[in-house]
């Protein structure tokens, strides 16, 4: 009788009291409904109620093509440029979560978890993202342009999505341009509505480790370069050539004049 009450006094201790960790936020739901989230570090009141952990420090998602521990599989991002030229990329975007107790419960009543909320929205809008800026982009100009291309998708992921109108010249090539409008007497980049900042999520940073483009497009890719580089070389060498032309030039002329 006395171990099976130390043993109810001691689960009764264990779910009337918890603690939350710094760099993150609990969210407490009591058996009453009522909820309470908590962002002090410390020990809190459970009361019972069911526990939920969300991280509020920074924190990475991974595209890779080596499989995540417990993510089976190629999770880099297969994307299509505005050339036909297909690929896949490997990203790491940086996201953190509001502190403030108001938008971290509009975030628990939407998504229930860390884990449905990256998995139903972060990882979605990233691909969205990526895709969508590749497809504006010619293969070319994101093996060249890389900056061009993490910038582009470092604004989206910021600010919201571009939105763009499709305009066909007079030989009916098909382009794409940014729709813009006035604000303040300034014109700014028209963009669809960002579901990052509505609930306040903040991307710090984003990293492009790759871009694994199909076997064809490499090689033309490859091409390219080495056709650049051996223009720059065949230039370098032809501007040496003629400075030491002229290098002995002037030495023959000196010698003239001191005879």
């Amino acid at each position: 009788g006395v171990l099976t009450l130390l043993v109810i006094a001691l689960v009764a201790v264990l779910n009337l009291f918890d603690h939350n960790d710094v760099g993150y936020a609990t969210v407490v739901q009591y058996p009453n409904g009522s909820v309470r989230v908590v962002t002090e570090p410390g020990i809190l009141f459970q009361g019972f109620g069911k526990l939920t952990v969300y991280t509020t420090a920074n924190d990475t998602v991974a595209f890779s093509k080596d499989p995540e521990e417990g993510r089976p599989g190629d999770t880099s991002i297969p994307v299509r440029f505005r050339d036909g030229g297909q690929g896949r990329v490997t990203i790491d975007v940086t996201f953190k979560l509001p502190e403030d107790k108001e938008s971290l419960g509009r975030i628990h009543t939407d998504w229930h978890s860390y884990e449905q909320l990256e998995r139903g929205l972060v990882r979605p809008q990233v691909n969205n993202v990526i895709q969508l800026t590749a497809t504006k982009l010619t293969s070319e100009e994101s093996y060249t342009q890389k900056d061009l291309f993490i910038n582009q998708v470092f604004d989206q992921l910021t600010s919201g999505i571009y939105e763009y109108a499709m305009v066909v010249d007079q030989e009916g090539k098909i382009s794409f341009k940014l729709k813009a409008g006035e604000k303040d007497g300034k014109t700014v980049v028209e963009r669809q509505p960002n579901p990052f900042q509505s609930y306040k999520i903040g991307i710090t940073k984003v990293t492009v480790r790759d871009i694994d483009y199909a076997e064809e497009i490499n090689l033309t890719l490859k091409a390219k370069q080495a056709a650049i580089q051996a223009q720059v070389t065949s230039k370098a060498n032809a501007d040496k050539a003629q400075q030491e032309a002229l290098e002995a030039k002037a030495r023959g002329e000196k010698m003239i004049a001191e005879t």
